[in-house]
């Protein structure tokens, strides 16, 4: 094992920012922003020229190697074409009379049984897209980035009343130094190179520098999440293997992670958080940067549930994958030493995080809701101790409650992967190399299977670098996409019999679910953006579980949890529902919310294609179900006194059953009409509106399957060695091995998993 001979550098062939988009489509954003949003006055019209200039250098701080600016282009493209051809005579979107765009956009966010409405989504169906969307589909992602661009703005917040963090006062953590909290204050508009440049962090790379190349065997780690950072920090822990870690965004320290949610999404997110389905029914939240989905969470540990335990770890069980109880609960352990696990304090808690529970005790079903059904633990710090060696970034002992975990602990407080097992791993001698995704693998067939012997990296680099055994922690949509874009390369991968028994891109499913907000008549004491954004999980009737029929296979038997949680203006914004003066009725009272999202495990119907496109189409059993999701989160608000609860995206009351007055409100339900309904009353009473996917804002941040771990040959891609089967040197490590979705949020249990593989590899690898 040599040092390549020659010391090739790998240079950034591509433009530091992505192209900006054109002025057609900028025009086209401000003109309908504020009939969106319902932000018309004179006083906004500044709001609505920064949320503009906003939009446009986000687009831009998009690495320019992903597709997420060509995804806004096209979305921009169709939202101008129906606008310039809607009511008279085609006229371009920023020269029509205001009269004219207020009505177009009643148009677009009204009904979608118009025989327009199904003209276009037969046409678009047919084009060769990436996507094919629907009028409802392009509604909601508008209304998405609209609401994004404008909220996320400081100088909106007199509408919400939101207090930004460098604005509060800690009374309760007399720790926090408020001087260097105000120092933290962000313009309301940013440079997009000064954004785009941590995705030049790292380059130009040397390939000689890639390993130690010191004799030991080569290990490359493709992904730095819950899997790939325990496996590489075991594996370098040994000594005996030159470890090295791709991952394909940047490394931030604590101090950087952004406290702008909008230069968040760039930075931090594939395609600048918005990945979706093919058809777009499913918003995908994918994390691309050292640590993974570990950092863009509230910290939220939930062990794996006994019943998966049983089903993964049984002897000779469909969905067996191999390995033994006490191994995996062995593997739990040692993940909730190293993670530091604790309770969350109490004083981070707002007053809206026990509304489902207020609601749940003054119902007392005979089955009621279970708020400790699924113990949560957290590796967020809540006691000083938690960290024997405190960092320069870290402001105060332990977290305060600032309610922007979903990009990354700003003030040092929250212990995921890249402040534990990848230091762990870097002090074991690993290598962590930022912003250098793997586009493919190489090898070559030998007696027995596949060896691989190269990773060829993407982002327009051209350049090999040899490896002696590859880890796969890319995630359950990345890791198959790079075997898939493997074997399009070479054509000897589709002998391995992973492929030929095609289980190589195929069994995907998801945690997803829908917000729902509700709304008091009264400001709360303390409001939910003043503390931790999730207090519990909540099961219903001893976690029933509910049959989904799926054709040409046995049924799915799914299972849905509630979860309390609170977010910013900017992600609340797409949360509430309605357009116009209705939306803009909800953001005002902000501070009288409260919001909740359901979470559904589903079945593992899905496709993903090697440019990362996943293919997911729910069925009607599964809108059974999240109609009984929302309706039981509507049920619990009620009962704790809400005025209104409201569902999150653009569907508006069936036509002839909503007034004029309602025109733009969105799908709300109200209490002196609907509170005292039963659960079963509340879904049925959401049938007539919520009967397809796009109605509805659906997203997931937990993929799992695609690469599915079996203990039976013929059952999976992957076998209980953590093998990808037919391949000498390649091992699986993350959320793609999983035989079925899990419901509660996986980082345990991938990391749990890891813990077991870097044993299993570490004896095989000698």
């Amino acid at each position: 094992m040599t040092a390549p001979l020659r010391p090739t550098e790998l240079r950034h062939r591509t433009a530091p920012t992505s192209e900006p988009l054109p002025d057609w489509a900028l025009k086209t954003f401000e003109a309908y922003l504020p009939y969106v949003l319902g932000v018309t006055e004179p006083e906004h019209a500044p709001l609505v020229r920064e949320a503009t200039e906003r939009f446009g250098a986000y687009v831009q701080a998009i690495p320019a190697h992903e597709r997420g600016r060509d995804d806004l282009w096209t979305l921009l493209m169709w939202t101008r074409v129906h606008g310039t051809f809607f009511g008279g005579l085609p006229v371009a979107p920023w020269q029509q009379s205001p009269a004219r765009r207020e009505r177009f956009i009643r148009r677009f966010y009204g009904s979608d049984r118009t025989a327009a409405d199904w003209v276009f989504d037969k046409i678009v169906s047919k084009l060769p897209l990436p996507q094919s969307p629907t009028i409802r589909d392009l509604a909601k992602s508008l209304r998405e980035m609209m609401g994004l661009a404008f909220y996320t703005n400081p100088n909106a917040d007199p509408i919400t009343g939101y207090t930004r963090v460098w604005d509060r006062t800690y009374p309760d953590h007399p720790d926090v130094d408020l001087g260097r909290l105000r120092a933290t204050r962000q313009p309301a508009t940013f440079d997009p190179r000064e954004v785009a440049s941590v995705h030049m962090q790292g380059h130009p790379y040397e390939v000689p520098r890639l390993f130690a190349y010191d004799g030991r065997p080569r290990v490359a780690v493709i992904g730095s999440g819950a899997g790939g950072a325990v496996t590489a920090a075991r594996l370098a822990q040994t000594g005996k293997y030159d470890v090295a870690v791709f991952e394909s965004g940047p490394r931030l320290n604590p101090g950087r992670y952004p406290l702008d949610t909008l230069v968040g999404m760039s930075q931090l997110f594939e395609s600048g958080l918005l990945t979706l389905s093919k058809n777009l029914d499913i918003h995908l939240l994918r994390g691309r940067l050292v640590g993974g989905g570990t950092v863009l969470t509230s910290g939220l540990s939930v062990e794996p549930r006994a019943e998966t335990k049983d089903l993964w770890c049984a002897t000779n069980g469909p969905l067996s994958i191999g390995v033994k109880r006490d191994a995996f609960d062995l593997g739990i352990q040692k993940v909730f030493k190293r993670q530091a696990l604790g309770k969350i304090d109490p004083r981070v808690y707002t007053d809206a995080s026990d509304l489902l529970g207020v609601g749940a005790r003054k119902i007392g079903d005979t089955e009621p809701w279970a708020f400790d059904r699924d113990v949560q633990w957290n590796n967020v710090m809540m006691r000083r101790d938690q960290r024997p060696e405190p960092t320069r970034d870290q402001n105060g002992d332990s977290c305060f409650g600032c309610g922007l975990c979903n990009y990354g602990c700003h003030f040092g407080h929250k212990l995921s992967m890249d402040l534990t097992y990848i230091l762990d791993a870097e002090r074991a001698g690993a290598r962590i190399h930022q912003n250098l995704p793997i586009e493919r693998l190489e090898g070559h067939l030998e007696e027995g299977g596949m060896r691989v012997t190269h990773l060829v990296f993407g982002r327009g680099l051209d350049e090999r670098v040899e490896v002696d055994h590859v880890v796969l922690s890319a995630g359950a949509v990345g890791s198959p996409a790079v075997l898939l874009r493997s074997e399009a390369h070479d054509g000897s991968w589709g002998r391995l019999p992973a492929f030929q028994n095609d289980h190589v891109g195929t069994g995907l499913g998801f945690n997803y679910g829908s917000g729902v907000v509700a709304r008091w008549q009264n400001e709360s004491a303390r409001p939910g953006h003043m503390g931790f954004q999730i207090k519990f999980v909540a099961t219903k009737g001893g976690d029933p579980d509910f049959e989904i029929p799926i054709p040409g296979k046995p049924a799915h038997r799914a299972r849905y949890v509630l979860e309390n949680a609170f977010v910013p203006p900017g992600l609340m914004s797409n949360v509430v529902p309605g357009v116009g003066a209705g939306h803009r009725d909800w953001m005002t009272d902000y501070k009288k919310l409260a919001m909740c999202a359901s979470t559904i495990g589903s079945p593992q119907t899905g496709v993903i294609r090697g440019d990362r496109t996943v293919e997911y189409k729910l069925n009607q059993a599964e809108m059974d179900l999240n109609r009984d999701a929302l309706a039981g989160i509507a049920r619990l608000y009620f009962a704790a006194g809400a005025s209104e609860v409201g569902l999150g995206g653009i569907r508006q009351p069936p036509e002839g059953g909503a007034s004029e007055t309602d025109t733009g409100q969105g799908l709300r339900l109200r209490a002196e009409t609907h509170g005292d309904l039963t659960q079963a009353e509340l879904a049925a009473a959401l049938e007539p509106v919520v009967f397809e996917p796009e109605h509805i804002m659906l997203s997931s941040a937990h993929p799992q399957g695609g690469l599915r771990m079996s203990a039976h040959l013929d059952a999976g891609a992957v076998g209980p060695d953590f093998r990808l089967r037919g391949a000498h040197n390649l091992h699986v490590v993350d959320a793609s091995l999983f035989p079925s979705t899990i419901v509660v949020n996986p980082q345990w249990t991938i990391a749990a998993l890891a813990e077991v593989a870097s044993e299993a590899i570490a004896q095989q690898l000698g």
